[in-house]
């Protein structure tokens, strides 16, 4: 065996190592937004004086996931990120990801209008979100969530 070939063989044990252990530093984390939210879920806690709440008829059966997202801070801001990678068809993808004060939070929508929001916050060192939607049989959304620090 030449010099040559030997030190080319060190060189891709030497990759591949670095890359097993770059990968291996990288953490998943898979999210799952509730497919839907229970109609006991949605309620009209604290009417003002001399007022009563009253939820109408379209939310007495339970709201269905309509859609996934990445936002600047907890749901109550309304600041939702937009997508800043290419991704494949019907792939959102977040790899410019940098935390404010709030942190990043992934964020389930609700209803047809996204009347309603579910989100937690991300950790910190979160680099890249990927959502990938699909249907399911009955036309409900599906979502794969990946995220990865």
């Amino acid at each position: 065996m030449s010099v040559l070939t030997m030190l080319r063989n060190i060189f891709i044990v030497l990759a591949i190592g670095w890359w097993a252990m770059h990968d291996a530093h990288a953490t998943e984390q898979r999210i799952a937004c509730p497919k839907e939210l229970p109609r006991e879920a949605i309620q009209i806690t604290r009417s003002p004086a001399g007022w009563q709440g009253f939820v109408p008829f379209e939310y007495r059966k339970a709201v269905l996931l309509t859609g996934a997202g990445l936002m600047y801070g907890p749901p109550s801001m309304m600041a939702e990120q937009k997508p800043s990678g290419a991704g494949r068809q019907s792939e959102a993808v977040w790899t410019d990801m940098r935390p404010g004060p709030e942190g990043n939070w992934m964020a389930c929508f609700y209803g047809e209008g996204q009347d309603f929001i579910l989100s937690q916050r991300l950790p910190d060192s979160t680099k890249e979100c990927r959502i990938a939607y699909s249907r399911d049989a009955k036309k409900r959304y599906k979502m794969d969530i990946r995220c990865r620090s």
